[in-house]
């Protein structure tokens, strides 16, 4: 693989296994690569060692190389190894001041301190010192742009990158940019990363992890339901009860809906639904439903 990957999907779709099993795959085959697996959730260190080792093992009988295959959290602290992070290692490599929370926060406002950050980082450095061959992004969603833009220029030619997230699991209430609008565009004007269509025998680089292996249909419609205020008593004055919506409509079929009555246009009625494809029915027909 080279250059950029998405990998889009629900809580549940599989997004962390299929980055445990990249990053096992690209160990066991490239033994000398400096591989970087990084996210927001400090506690998911331990599942990724965890999920990797087993994986690992499985294709070789080895333990992976914790010196080349390195588990980061995204911020970092100085310290102890097991503090390092894909920001303070930025940083210390190229020379730059180290933020961290409590001074990230006088400077950029609360709510912006790893944004803000990772934005100095990179307007401070003009030719970066890049160290991975490849880094693998897990949450991205809760993450701003400027923290991918960081990821991708810490990594060598021909900049090998995997993000993954949830469009329906944020932490800021956006949806990430495209990835022309991410990664910027360079000198001649020319976006630094463009997805193209699929090749048949190439790998994608704009991939959906379309089924759900966490939660039943009900549950998840229901969730997605309230978390829209779908069904919500519209105000005085107003058209609709949404107290949110997607910013590209089309994000309703990627993660696994399909259209079963109107048109998914603005202004128009619609009716969406969840398929057995999309959300596996073993989830709800194990045992039989009761209500209190």
């Amino acid at each position: 693989m080279e250059g950029v990957q998405r990998i889009r999907g629900l809580a549940g779709s599989g997004k962390t296994i299929v980055l445990a099993l990249k990053a096992a795959y690209l160990h066991a085959q490239y033994p000398e690569w400096k591989i970087a697996v990084t996210f927001h959730t400090r506690s998911l260190k331990a599942q990724f060692k965890s999920l990797i080792n087993t994986f690992y093992i499985e294709q070789t009988n080895e333990e992976p190389d914790w010196g080349n295959l390195q588990i980061l959290h995204a911020w970092g602290a100085p310290g102890r190894s097991e503090q390092n992070g894909l920001y303070y290692s930025f940083c210390k490599e190229n020379g730059l001041e180290f933020l961290d929370f409590r001074s990230a926060q006088a400077q950029f406002g609360l709510g912006r301190e790893f944004e803000g950050a990772c934005e100095k980082a990179l307007a401070e450095v003009q030719h970066p010192t890049a160290v991975y061959d490849i880094a693998l992004v897990d949450e991205a969603q809760d993450f701003s742009p400027a923290f991918l833009r960081l990821c991708h220029e810490y990594v060598l030619p021909p900049k090998r990158l995997v993000y993954a997230y949830d469009e329906l699991q944020n932490l800021s209430g956006h949806s990430l940019p495209s990835p022309e609008e991410i990664f910027g565009r360079d000198d001649q004007d020319r976006p630094r990363v463009r997805f193209v269509e699929n090749s048949s025998g190439e790998p994608q680089q704009d991939i959906i992890l379309e089924k759900c292996y966490r939660n039943s249909r009900p549950k998840l419609a229901t969730a997605h339901a309230l978390g829209f205020g779908i069904y919500r008593v519209s105000e005085t004055n107003t058209r609709t009860g949404l107290i949110q919506m997607f910013d590209h409509r089309q994000l309703w079929t990627e993660v696994g809906y399909k259209i079963f009555e109107g048109r998914l246009e603005e202004g128009s009625e619609v009716t969406l639904a969840r398929t057995e494809l999309t959300s596996p029915r073993f989830l709800e027909a194990h045992s039989q439903l009761t209500i209190y």
